[in-house]
């Protein structure tokens, strides 16, 4: 789904970018915090991004809903 984000909005965000962890941090985060692969644990972050074989997943937290602008 396309939207848009202000960069000021978006810097605001407690981010996680799994992509440039290493590799012992990644698998650490997705142990704790996947549901799918994990314990699913709470996080405090805003927004996330991730790797995959079909491109970059983002993930936003529902609390930031309303500065993100769908298009």
């Amino acid at each position: 789904m396309p939207f848009r984000v202000s960069e000021s909005d978006l810097s605001a965000l407690q981010q996680a970018h799994v992509g440039t962890m290493s590799e012992a941090e990644m698998d650490d985060f997705i142990d704790r915090h996947s549901i799918m692969y994990g314990r699913g644990e709470p996080h405090d972050y805003d927004y996330i991004s991730r790797p995959t074989n079909m491109g970059t997943e983002h993930y936003f937290h529902s609390r930031v809903f309303n500065r993100l602008r769908f298009l």
